[in-house]
C-alpha cells in the first residue's frame, strides 16, 4: 500500500490521490439481485463499486495516467518485473483510470477493520444482506464516499446514496494504490474512496 509518514505522530498513513475525469464507464449500488439462485446470492460477495475515467485527450489527464504508472514503481524493486497494470480502462481507446473497491472482506482478513452497518441508502431492497455474514462483513476499509460539488468550489455535499451517475459526467476520485499478489504476479490497482460529482449538466 501506498503510504507516507505523519509529520506529527509519526505513524505511517494512507495516500490518497485526487484524479478528475470524464465518466466512460462505472457500476455503483443500488445493485440488483436478478435470480432467486443460490449461486447468484454467492456472488454478491464479489460486489464491486468500480469507475472508469477518462481525460478525452486531455494532455493534463495523461500526464496523471504517467504519474500513476510510474508510482507503481515506488513498490517493491524487485516486483517490478512481474507488476502487471491493472489500472488501464480495457478497449478504451484514450488513456483511462480505472478504481474499484470490494463491497465486502472475507472474515479471515477482517482482522484490525471496524465492521460497520451498510447504508440502506445503497442497499434499499437488502439485497447486500443475503450475504453470508459468518463469511464476509462490510467493513470501514470497504466504504466508498459520495459527494455533489456546491455553488462553492472549495466544497463538497456528502449525500447518502450514490448520485446518478452517467457516462459523460465530469467526475473527481479519491483513490489509494494496494499490490496485490495474483496467479504468481503481482497486480497494482487503484482503490476507490470516494467520487465526487463535478458536473453533470451535459448528460
Amino acid at each position: 500500500k501506498l503510504i507516507q509518514l505523519n509529520d506529527v505522530t509519526g505513524e505511517a498513513e494512507e495516500v490518497s490521490i485526487a484524479i478528475q475525469g470524464i465518466i466512460a464507464s462505472c457500476v455503483l449500488p443500488p445493485f440488483e439481485l436478478r435470480s432467486s439462485r443460490p449461486n447468484k446470492a454467492k456472488q454478491l460477495a464479489h460486489a464491486r463499486q468500480s469507475i472508469t475515467i477518462t481525460g478525452l485527450g486531455s494532455k493534463s489527464f495523461d500526464n496523471i495516467v504517467q504519474n500513476c504508472r510510474h508510482m507503481y514503481t515506488m513498490f517493491i524493486p524487485e516486483f517490478i518485473s512481474k507488476y502487471r497494470d491493472a489500472g488501464n480502462g480495457g478497449a478504451i481507446e484514450s488513456p483511462a483510470l480505472t478504481a474499484s473497491s470490494c463491497f465486502f472482506t472475507p472474515v479471515k482478513q477482517a482482522s484490525g477493520f471496524n465492521v460497520v452497518s451498510i447504508n440502506p441508502e445503497l442497499d434499499p431492497h437488502g439485497i447486500l444482506g443475503k450475504v453470508d455474514a459468518t463469511k464476509w462483513v462490510h467493513t470501514e476499509d470497504n466504504k466508498v464516499g459520495y459527494y455533489i460539488q456546491t455553488s462553492h468550489a472549495d466544497q463538497n455535499r456528502q449525500v447518502d446514496k450514490a448520485p446518478k451517475l452517467n457516462i459523460g459526467d465530469i467526475v473527481e476520485i479519491q483513490a489509494s494504490m494496494l499490490s496485490l499478489p495474483s496467479k504468481g504476479t503481482y497486480t497494482v490497482k487503484l482503490i476507490l474512496r470516494s467520487i465526487v460529482l463535478l458536473d453533470g449538466h451535459l448528460t
